[in-house]
């Protein structure tokens, strides 16, 4: 079997096998056995009685009166505003995608389709690229250290700990991140992680939201800055928070990258123990066409020895009935003289 098709065909069953069970457990952890759908109904219907009761009101009022608090109750969509923009475009080419603010026009969807289309190939080229930089300049920090405090002339396995140590990294910014967001949203610690994990790793699942959500309208009165009139941003201010917002997830975003690039390329190059006595030792690609070589070079060098030796042993057939000639001759010679 081709070694590229019989890798994609292990990888492929490994990543169907983790899908499975995952999925299992979280079936296991998160199924609660409740029908929402039937208590809404019966939510609804209790209430609908009682308002009958009250009011006289028929299943139709009853349904345009629900359909109109639903609409109002609910959190508006956010308003196209430059800092909100600039949220929606790094959400779409980074593929986060939390949907807190999606296009509602014809023309806007196009231009969605289009710059993801151009935008996700250039923000993954470009985050990879940052990442492979802070891969790099972890590596020569580990080997200029090892060099000069632990005087090591040659030091191994460079990307092995550049992963370990960019990993560590990781951990603590998302750490850090949780705990800003436990101080500004109130949420616990599991959660701040859970949200900056998941978008760092661009899941964005959307269920938790750093920024305010849309005003709402509660007790015919509205909360925050709605009630005030509102309030005006100035552009000035939201171009530089952009800017600096922009910047800070970018940056993160590619170390979560030079992160998962550094675990590959180990996990490449890593010398796996053989399974069993009679199993051979996995290798690397770099290191089968290696040893290809040098079983090609070694060939060569057979090959030349076992020339040179038929060449030597046709000679030495040749001298040998030339010699007995000689000899046979010189005997001769002798006699005559005799």
């Amino acid at each position: 079997m081709n070694p590229l098709l019989k890798k994609a065909l292990l990888r492929f069953i490994a990543f169907s096998l983790l899908t499975s069970l995952s999925a299992w457990l979280f079936v296991f952890v998160e199924y609660t056995g409740r029908n929402e759908v039937h208590e809404k109904y019966q939510s609804l219907r209790s209430l609908y009685e009682s308002m009958a009761w009250k009011y006289n009101m028929s299943i139709n009022e009853f349904n345009n009166f629900s359909t109109a608090v639903y609409e109002a109750m609910s959190v508006p969509a956010p308003e196209w505003t430059y800092h909100n923009a600039i949220d929606f475009v790094l959400q779409a080419v980074t593929t986060i995608g939390y949907g807190s603010i999606t296009p509602k026009t014809a023309t806007g969807q196009v231009m969605c389709i289009f710059m993801c289309l151009v935008g996700i190939p250039i923000s993954m080229l470009s985050i990879k690229s940052v990442g492979e930089v802070f891969a790099l300049w972890f590596m020569a920090i580990i080997q200029k250290f090892e060099k000069k405090v632990l005087k090591r002339p040659e030091p191994r396995s460079l990307e092995t700990k550049s992963a370990v140590i960019l990993f560590s990294l990781m951990i603590l910014i998302v750490i850090g991140n949780g705990l800003i967001a436990v101080s500004l949203k109130g949420w616990s610690l599991l959660e701040g992680v859970y949200f900056w994990f998941v978008t760092l790793t661009t899941i964005g699942f959307g269920d938790y939201l750093v920024r305010e959500p849309a005003q709402r309208i509660t007790h015919l009165e509205m909360n925050g800055s709605i009630a005030n009139g509102g309030e005006i941003e100035s552009l000035g201010f939201t171009i530089i928070m952009s800017f600096f917002s922009l910047t800070y997830l970018v940056l993160c975003l590619c170390l979560v990258s030079s992160v998962l690039n550094s675990v590959v390329v180990a996990l490449e190059n890593h010398n796996f123990p053989p399974r069993c006595q009679r199993c051979v030792r996995r290798r690397t690609p770099n290191q089968i066409s290696l040893d290809r070589k040098r079983e090609s070079a070694q060939r060569d060098e057979t090959n030349m020895a076992s020339l040179s030796m038929e060449n030597l042993g046709f000679q030495k057939e040749n001298a040998a009935p030339e010699r007995k000639d000689s000899l046979l001759i010189q005997n001769t010679q002798l006699s005559d003289i005799n």
